[in-house]
């Protein structure tokens, strides 16, 4: 059974990139990391949009052969893969335009429930639930990747729980972080240099990030672009704290909020983090 394709509460979009409009050496960087796996999901995207077309194509013929043909269940199942195929296409279509909802996802999903339900009760014989079993295996990697949602045997209450709580916990910490760094600077030899000018506007853009991050998932907005925009200021201050020993308490400061930034990578975007 395809549990996980109920009807689900993404708290974050898919599989849409950052959207910057400036590129710095950082966010190259960052999207040089990023490029294989945004590569995997567009295959996968076109992976379910091939199968869904095939699929039909099987369905359409094994209907003709069943004593479903002309009844009102053939036509209930044929609106079912029409409206599943037309979400597939909205859900491709969107993600070459980086566009993509978390709605599109959801409703790639909630409308392969209404399939799985119709295969499960009728069999159709070898080729289309050969097919059928092949989506389902995408849907489901598109299930496991999609951040927010059910993870296998857990509770999305406890598990939207969890993130939202890691979320508040970044939030907090960057204020924390942008103040013992302040602090930290005005000991060392940066004090008036266009360096610390640099770093100040590397806190003071993550923090803002970090902010809005926290508003939108708390809105139920939240995108991978404000995750993704999160993260690529945060390797901006990795670099210069990587390079640059301030100690004390901004280094502890920094080292919370690395094992904060590697769980939100690993949640959103299936990865280990990078901090």
């Amino acid at each position: 059974m395809l549990n996980r394709f109920k009807p689900v509460l993404l708290t974050a979009l898919l599989v849409a990139i950052a959207s910057p409009t400036i590129i710095i050496p950082q966010q190259v960087q960052a999207q040089s990391l990023d490029r294989r796996y945004y590569g995997q999901i567009e295959q996968l995207l076109e992976r379910i949009e091939t199968r869904t077309d095939s699929f039909r194509r099987i369905v359409d013929g094994a209907l003709d052969r069943s004593r479903l043909d002309g009844s009102s269940r053939e036509d209930n199942i044929n609106e079912y893969i029409r409206n599943f195929e037309e979400a597939t296409n909205r859900l491709r279509d969107r993600y070459n335009r980086r566009q993509v909802a978390s709605s599109d996802v959801r409703e790639v999903l909630n409308r392969a429930a209404k399939i799985d339900e119709f295969m499960q009760r009728r069999r159709l014989g070898g080729d289309a639930e050969r097919e059928w079993a092949s989506l389902r295996r995408d849907l489901a990697q598109l299930d496991r990747i999609a951040p927010g949602t059910t993870t296998p045997g857990g509770d999305r209450r406890s598990y939207n729980g969890q993130v939202q709580q890691l979320v508040n916990n970044i939030e907090r910490n960057a204020n924390r972080f942008r103040s013992s760094l302040d602090q930290a600077l005005d000991r060392t030899r940066l004090d008036g240099s266009n360096r610390e000018d640099q770093i100040n506007q590397y806190a003071k853009n993550f923090e803002s990030a970090t902010n809005r991050l926290r508003d939108r998932y708390n809105d139920r907005q939240a995108a991978t672009s404000d995750v993704q925009q999160v993260l690529t200021s945060a390797y901006q201050i990795n670099t210069f704290m990587q390079r640059r020993r301030l100690g004390g308490q901004v280094e502890s400061d920094w080292a919370m909020l690395r094992r904060d930034l590697n769980e939100l990578e690993r949640v959103y975007f299936n990865r280990s983090g990078r901090f």
